[in-house]
């Protein structure tokens, strides 16, 4: 007789039926799943975050046991920093070398700012550099085609998206031609950005030029769908380089869904490249395994200006860009111009901001008015009314899509990069922001930033306090959501 037929005569033997079966089944799979769930909340304390998240986690755990397991595998786990340990370790050995940088250069009152980020991420601030503001892809595609047509030994690129259309044939094609001609081509492609892209750069490979996937997606790693690079990095020759918030695609030349798109990048050159090369470095490293390349000497000086390049992602536990973004909040004396996309603060830059304005500071928030990520903008009006109520001046762009990610303070500091002013810029997602202290682009940010203001609409506070108790619900429900979004 064999097991199964072994197996069902001792089950009948015992008298037990189809259902009675299934009930045991159910009760077995429930303790499972309430043990399972009972195991991870060690896990969910144990990652110390902001009293709020730890909470929403735990009551996820909770209430629905075997999705809470899921959704916290997914989006919560502490091994977002184990994942990443290796890549702290390649940057160790270059980050004890480097001496803290000589900060008498940039304007007293900014000093500590500089130094922040430094602390916060070996960011030294380099002079030397000249500095372009590209608005729009109109600017920024062509500054960068003509870089790659012009290079002589090194392009490195990384890019959260790269389109497979018109756009991203352009590109793909101009950095094949620069592998064959004898350029080392190296293209790292974040792999939920990219994905399914494949097939697309198989010329590029065959040309000679090395394509890698940031992070790729496996079942035994389903984490690492909430960790994704959303860094925009192109160095060429280590002379130029460009960073921003501009992704590669026809969209973002015209008009998407939501309107007319409208971003902001930097221009680099001078020593501020090798920084920005450096971050690439790290990412590549990190990704193929390859050395991080001991540095070489920074290209020399061929302007004026001071750049800070500041990475952060979910390895560093010192949140860098955070930590920029509070102390240039806590800096403002007189002037603080934010654009973002997506605004979901924590609640430290909400109080921050807050209390700019209440101490006398004109701040002023520039966001969508139609947004492409609804549940996003959301849960950012959801702030709205303490802001409101401060004396914070909020701005609808109303023109299409304004997806710059730009702060100016005082008229001596600004930000361009690639975080957005929310939690998953600050603590999920791989970034780099270009930090300007003084100078003409911080000027001309500040050209720009009047230029989009009048181009929108400001907030009417006492009809944005009127709308219905429903539209209030939809916002706090969404803000509910926040760390994950």
């Amino acid at each position: 007789m064999s097991f199964e037929a072994h197996l069902l005569h001792g089950i009948q033997l015992l008298g037990w039926t189809p259902r009675a079966l299934w009930k045991i089944l159910g009760s077995a799979v429930g303790i499972s799943v309430g043990v399972l769930h009972l195991a991870f909340i060690p896990l969910v304390l144990a990652r110390r975050r902001e009293p709020s998240v730890t909470l929403a986690w735990l009551l996820a755990l909770f209430l629905l046991p075997a999705v809470g397991v899921v959704l916290f595998w997914i989006f919560g786990r502490g091994a977002v920093r184990r994942t990443a340990r290796p890549r702290r370790r390649l940057l160790e050995g270059r980050r004890v070398s480097e001496a803290e940088p000589d900060l008498d250069a940039i304007p007293s009152a900014l000093r500590p700012l500089a130094h922040a980020a430094w602390r916060a991420a070996s960011a030294q601030v380099t002079g030397g550099n000249r500095v372009e503001v590209l608005v729009n892809a109109g600017e920024a595609y062509p500054a960068k085609l003509a870089a790659i047509e012009r290079a002589k030994s090194r392009i490195d690129m990384a890019y959260y998206i790269f389109r497979p259309d018109g756009t991203g044939r352009r590109f793909r094609d101009a950095l094949a031609a620069a592998a064959r001609r004898g350029v080392e081509v190296r293209l790292l492609l974040d792999a939920v950005g990219c994905a399914g892209t494949g097939r697309f750069f198989q010329p590029l490979r065959q040309a000679g030029a090395r394509v890698a996937s940031f992070l790729p997606l496996s079942p035994w790693r389903a984490w690492t769908l909430n960790l994704r690079n959303h860094r925009k990095i192109l160095a060429v020759d280590g002379a130029i380089g460009f960073t921003g918030g501009i992704n590669i695609g026809d969209e973002y030349l015209g008009a998407s869904r939501v309107g007319t798109w409208r971003d902001t990048h930097l221009s680099l050159e001078g020593p501020a490249v090798q920084a920005l090369s450096a971050v690439f470095a790290d990412d590549w490293s990190y990704s193929t395994g390859d050395p991080i390349p001991t540095p070489v000497a920074p290209p020399p000086a061929v302007g004026g200006s001071f750049v800070q390049i500041v990475p952060s992602g979910p390895e560093d536990r010192a949140e860098a860009i955070y930590q920029a973004y509070f102390a240039a909040i806590a800096t403002a004396r007189s002037s603080l111009d934010l654009t973002t996309p997506y605004f979901i603060p924590d609640r430290a830059i909400a109080v921050a901001l807050v209390s700019a304005a209440l101490r006398g500071v004109r701040v002023r928030l520039l966001v969508p008015y139609k947004n492409n990520q609804r549940l996003t903008a959301l849960a950012g009006r959801s702030y709205f009314d303490e802001l409101i109520e401060a004396g914070v001046e909020i701005y609808l762009y109303t023109p299409g899509m304004i997806h710059a990610k730009t702060l100016v303070i005082d008229g001596a500091f600004g930000s361009v990069g690639t975080a957005n002013m929310d939690v998953r810029s600050f603590r999920l997602n791989f970034e780099v922001n270009g930090l300007l202290y003084g100078g003409t682009a911080v000027a001309r940010l500040g050209e720009i930033f009047e230029r989009d203001l009048a181009a929108g609409t400001r907030l009417d506070p006492d009809r944005f306090g009127r709308r219905s108790l429903w539209q209030k619900a939809a916002e706090g429900g969404a803000r509910l959501l926040s760390p994950i979004l």
